[in-house]
């Protein structure tokens, strides 16, 4: 028995008339009545009680329609839920992100990956570059969104697009007076830093280097949140991405730096062993979704 046969099934019982039923499945009468007969022998009963001029269903039939409709429909189920999986629109993700980059146009780019594939599930945990990096190696987590400027062997990172780079500077500092006007980051030498353990991959350093100077870090934070707090506190200073303008933390102001974040600081990382069409999808949905946002003038 084919699922075939049950939709010729279904199709009879619905018209009741061998003609009708096989024009609505785009074949002849004869071997549509053929292959209804070939079921019943497969099935040994009579679904339909048939005269000259008259079809019906069998009470076997009657029992028996409510079923072949569920199987139909569950075929179908499947069948699409295939095809979905295969077009990377329905499954599971699991997902790590630095909570430094929610700040910056994550939350909006998983909005618009939920609203294109409203069947994935997604599962997040907030975790350090270091975590990222080793949960990906024990394929505890499927990727991450991350500042990483050297991924490891057995990791693709794919870089996106460059972020818009500022200072949080406490409310009085002597170069807060012009908080429109770009701030070149040597202007910063004879400041005190304050960075995350995440900034150990060399962030800060890299940034700092390429301006010439090497950065004087005296305290360091778990996150970028407590960073902040700490510069309104008068503790130094952070050099961030734009997005940290959203905490709006007593005692703290902000000037834009002439300078964007170097490449491949801000990266979708998986491993390399690990591609499927559903990582794929979410990939080219962030990649396509941040793009926008972080154009610089």
């Amino acid at each position: 028995m084919e699922l075939r046969d049950l939709r010729y099934f279904v199709v009879l019982a619905e018209e009741l008339h061998f003609a009708r039923a096989a024009r609505r499945v785009f074949i002849a009468q004869p071997p549509f009545s053929q292959q209804i007969r070939r079921l019943e022998e497969d099935l040994g009963l009579d679904l339909f009680l048939r005269t000259s001029r008259h079809v019906e269903l069998s009470p076997a039939g009657a029992r028996l329609l409510p079923l072949a409709r569920q199987t139909l429909t569950a075929a179908q189920e499947f069948t699409d839920a295939a095809g979905r999986a295969a077009a990377g629109t329905s499954g599971e993700l699991r997902i790590a992100i630095d909570a430094s980059v929610l700040l910056d146009g994550i939350p909006q780019a998983f909005r618009a990956f939920h609203a294109e594939c409203p069947d994935v599930r997604l599962v997040m945990a907030a975790l350090t570059a270091t975590e990222q990096t080793t949960r990906l190696l024990n394929d505890e987590i499927d990727i991450a969104i991350s500042w990483t400027t050297t991924p490891r062997p057995g990791i693709t990172a794919l870089p996106l697009p460059p972020l818009e780079m500022v200072v949080a500077l406490p409310l009085g500092h002597r170069l807060a007076a012009t908080p429109d006007k770009p701030l070149a980051l040597t202007r910063l030498r004879d400041e005190v830093f304050l960075a995350t353990e995440a900034e150990r991959d060399g962030f800060l350093l890299r940034l700092c280097a390429d301006a010439g100077f090497t950065p004087r870090v005296e305290s360091r934070t778990a996150d970028t949140f407590s960073a902040i707090g700490m510069v309104g506190a008068g503790a130094g200073v952070v050099v961030a991405s734009a997005g940290i303008r959203q905490l709006h933390v007593s005692g703290v102001t902000h000037r834009t730096l002439d300078l964007v974040a170097p490449p491949n600081t801000h990266s979708v990382i998986w491993r390399s062993d690990r591609e499927s069409p559903l990582l794929a999808r979410f990939i080219s949905v962030i990649g396509d979704s941040l793009a926008p946002s972080h154009e610089v003038e």
